[in-house]
């Protein structure tokens, strides 16, 4: 993927790109990069909300492990 600029730059490929290019690609790029933008946004969102839902899930099991080993010391004490 590194190489792929310099690969669909070259002349051989047919489509010479010089200066009467340049203003397509910034309109091709001024309209898709606020698109870009707003999907990066809500997945960034979305994953953000997923996270604390782990989080929380992990905070349950840590408490309903120290339950456990609080009725387990106690147990053993008895």
């Amino acid at each position: 993927m590194a190489c792929s600029p310099y690969i669909l730059t070259r002349d051989y490929i047919g489509i010479y790109f010089d200066e009467i290019t340049g203003p397509i690609g910034d309109t091709i790029g001024g309209i898709t990069a606020p698109i870009v933008g707003l999907i990066g946004a809500i997945l960034v969102y979305y994953a953000l909300k997923e996270q604390i839902k782990a989080n929380e899930i992990i905070q349950k099991q840590f408490r309903s492990q120290k339950r456990d080993e609080s009725k387990q010391i106690k147990i053993n004490h008895i």
